[in-house]
């Protein structure tokens, strides 16, 4: 995986949920989730940070509560011009995963 990529987790059939991401994309949602998490789950962005850091994007490790919320505000992130065209791939990543899936229940 590289920073060019969001990892979201795994499937229900534990396959790797990973969608790929220009450049410039990736910027906007990392700032986006950082900015987001804040008020969700402030404990989890040096893990986060430290991640990209080393090139991989990923919100695997949010337990599901948190998972949900920061799924909201990657898909609103989506009105981004520079998101817009992942729009369709990332939402039916986030709702592949089963923290959203077991949530919807």
């Amino acid at each position: 995986m590289s920073a060019s990529e969001l990892y979201i987790g795994e499937d229900t059939d534990r396959q790797f949920v990973v969608v790929d991401l220009s450049k410039a994309a990736t910027w906007e949602l990392f700032e986006r989730i950082r900015d987001g998490m804040a008020a969700i789950v402030p404990e989890y962005i040096p893990q986060f940070e430290g991640e990209y850091a080393g090139g991989v994007m990923s919100i695997s490790g949010l337990q599901a509560e948190a998972f949900v919320q920061v799924s909201q505000i990657i898909m609103q992130a989506c009105s981004a011009a520079v998101l817009q065209p992942f729009n369709a791939d990332l939402k039916t990543a986030l709702e592949a995963d089963l923290r959203f899936k077991n949530a919807a229940v």
